[in-house]
């Protein structure tokens, strides 16, 4: 038993539309990527502006 072949026109419509979605989402992933890259430089510098160093658990006080 074979199926009909799709309607003329439909299979273009959704391979465009599964390309664009696919765009959208790896431009929404990299967007993601680099706030995230910024938020995590902005922590680090000001843990390093703060001057934290961290305890050793040989030091007794």
């Amino acid at each position: 038993m074979t199926s009909a072949p799709p309607a003329k026109g439909h299979s273009l419509v959704l391979d465009t539309t599964r390309i664009f979605a696919g765009i959208i989402v790896a431009a929404v992933a990299l967007i993601e990527a680099v706030l995230g890259g910024t938020a995590g430089m902005r922590n680090h510098r000001k843990v390093d502006r703060a001057g934290f160093t961290p305890r050793n658990e040989d030091d007794e006080d």
